[in-house]
């Protein structure tokens, strides 16, 4: 038998970024910090 660690990954397996169904995230809507954005930098 092969080994476990040999086997090929089932395609309609959900691996990786794949399994992003779940990840709804709502809308940042807070104003991003003005300290990292290098637009004020000089």
């Amino acid at each position: 038998m092969a080994k476990k660690g040999m086997r090929r990954p089932d395609p309609s397996d959900p691996h990786g970024t794949e399994s992003n169904k779940k990840q709804k995230f709502p809308k940042n809507d807070v104003a991003p910090v003005p300290e990292i954005q290098n637009k004020n930098r000089g």
